[in-house]
C-alpha cells in the first residue's frame, strides 16, 4: 500500500470535501421539493401518475379512473392512491446541477489526465440524456423492447468518448490449488491483461443497458428500486473506500470519480425513500430507474470496476434470468408482473410471474407490502455482503 497519502487523508482533502457538502445539499434540495404539495399536484394535472395497484382492489382502480376522466375529485378514502409519478425527474436535475458544480468548483475535471476528463464528462452527458429518455418513458410507456433501445441510445455518448483503458485482468481464483495453477500456466485468460479493444465499448454498452433496465424490471414494490439502488451505491462507496485503503493513491482519482457521482446519489436517493416508502407518497417512475442504472454503471466504468460492479447487481442478474421466458414471449407476459394484493387481509401473495418478488413470496409465504420490501431489501444486502468477500478474498 502507498505511504504517500492514507485513508484518513485522502477523506479529508479538498475535493472530498466539496463532495460532502455538495451531497448534503443535493439531499436537502430533493426532500424539499418531493414535500412541496404543489409539485405533487403539478405532476398529477399533467396526467403524470399511477394509482397503487398493492393497495386497492380492480372496482376503486377503476372508480379512480372514472373520477379521473370526468374531472371530479376522488372520493377521499381513494385520494391516496392517486399517486404522482416520475419523481426521477427532479432528483435527476438537481443531481446533475450539483455533480458539475463538485467538480468545478473543486477542479476536480481540471486536475485529471486528458483521457480520464473525456471519459466523465462523457458519462456525465450519458446520464442527461438517459433521463430525458426516462422521462419521456414514463410519459409516453413505452413497450419493454422500446425500453431496451432507449437505454441503448442513452451508452453512446460514453462508448463514443471514452479513451480509458481496454484491458481486463481475469486473474486465477485466490484459494486455487497451486498444482491447477501450475497446470494451467500464464493462459490467454487467466493472470495476464487482456486487450479487449473494441469489443470493451460493447461490454461497457451491455454494463449500462444492463443496469437501467434490471433495476427497471426488480420493481412494483413501494421502496424496492430505490431502496435497491442505495444499497448497490452504498456497496459500491464501501469497495471505493477498500480500494483506497489498499491501493493508495495508485487508484485514488479513479475512486474519487466515482465517488462524485456515488455521494450525491446516495443522499438523493435517501430523500426520496423518505417518499417512495410504503405507503408512497412519490412514485419514482423510469426516469428514477433509468437514471440510477446510469449512474451506477458510469460510476463503475470511469472508476474502473466494473467486473465488481456485476456482483452487486446478483439480485438483478437472478431477477433477469428467471424472467427470460417471459421477456422473450416464451410464456404469457402482462404489463405489471406483480404479486397479487389480498384486500381482505391486507396482504400480497405470489402470481405465476417469473419475478424474484415473487420467489421470495413463494419462499417465505405471503406478506405485506412494507414486508416483501424490507425482505427484498436484506436479500440485496446478503448477496452485496457475499458478492463483495468473493471479489476481493476469493477472486
Amino acid at each position: 500500500m502507498s505511504t504517500t497519502l492514507t485513508l484518513t487523508e485522502a477523506l479529508l482533502t479538498p475535493a472530498m470535501n466539496a463532495i460532502y457538502i455538495g451531497s448534503i445539499v443535493v439531499g436537502l434540495v430533493v426532500y424539499f421539493i418531493l414535500g412541496k404539495d404543489s409539485w405533487k399536484e403539478l405532476m398529477k394535472s399533467r396526467h403524470i401518475y399511477g394509482i397503487d395497484i398493492n393497495k386497492t382492489r380492480p372496482s376503486q382502480r377503476a372508480t379512480i379512473k372514472e373520477h379521473l376522466a370526468k374531472g371530479t375529485p376522488l372520493p377521499k378514502d381513494l385520494a391516496p392512491y392517486h399517486i404522482p409519478e416520475s419523481a426521477g425527474i427532479f432528483i435527476g436535475v438537481v443531481y446533475l446541477i450539483v455533480v458539475c458544480i463538485i467538480m468545478g468548483s473543486s477542479s476536480l475535471i481540471s486536475s485529471m489526465k486528458e483521457e480520464q476528463r473525456v471519459s466523465v464528462l462523457a458519462a456525465s452527458f450519458g446520464i442527461l440524456l438517459i433521463l430525458l429518455l426516462g422521462f419521456m418513458d414514463d410519459v409516453l410507456e413505452l413497450r419493454w423492447r422500446d425500453k431496451v433501445l432507449v437505454s441503448t441510445f442513452a451508452t453512446i455518448p460514453l462508448c463514443a468518448f471514452y479513451t480509458g483503458v481496454t484491458t481486463v485482468k481475469i486473474s486465477y481464483p485466490q484459494y486455487m490449488p497451486e498444482f491447477v495453477k501450475g497446470i494451467l500456466g500464464k493462459s490467454l485468460l487467466f493472470d495476464d491483461l487482456w486487450d479487449m479493444g473494441f469489443l470493451y465499448y460493447g461490454y461497457m454498452a451491455l454494463i449500462c443497458i444492463f443496469c437501467c433496465n434490471s433495476i427497471n424490471i426488480l420493481a412494483g414494490v413501494n421502496g424496492v428500486e430505490v431502496g435497491q439502488s442505495l444499497i448497490i451505491a452504498i456497496f459500491m462507496v464501501i469497495h471505493n473506500l477498500y480500494s483506497m485503503y489498499a491501493y493508495g493513491t495508485a487508484d485514488f482519482e479513479s475512486q474519487l470519480v466515482s465517488l462524485v457521482f456515488l455521494l450525491p446519489f446516495i443522499t438523493a436517493s435517501t430523500a426520496l425513500l423518505m417518499f417512495n416508502w410504503c405507503p408512497a407518497k412519490w412514485f419514482v417512475g423510469d426516469s428514477y430507474t433509468y437514471l440510477a442504472g446510469m449512474v451506477l454503471a458510469s460510476a463503475s466504468i470511469v472508476g474502473h470496476f466494473s467486473k465488481a460492479t456485476l456482483w452487486l447487481f446478483l439480485p438483478q442478474l437472478l431477477n433477469f434470468g428467471i424472467s427470460l421466458p417471459q421477456l422473450f414471449g416464451l410464456v404469457p407476459c402482462p404489463k405489471h408482473r406483480l404479486p397479487t394484493y389480498q384486500p381482505d387481509k391486507g396482504t400480497l401473495t405470489p402470481t405465476y410471474n417469473f419475478t424474484v418478488l415473487n420467489l421470495l413470496l413463494y419462499l417465505g409465504g405471503t406478506t405485506t407490502e412494507e414486508g416483501l420490501c424490507k425482505r427484498t431489501l436484506l436479500f440485496q444486502i446478503l448477496c452485496n455482503i457475499g458478492g463483495l468477500y468473493i471479489y476481493h478474498k476469493v477472486l
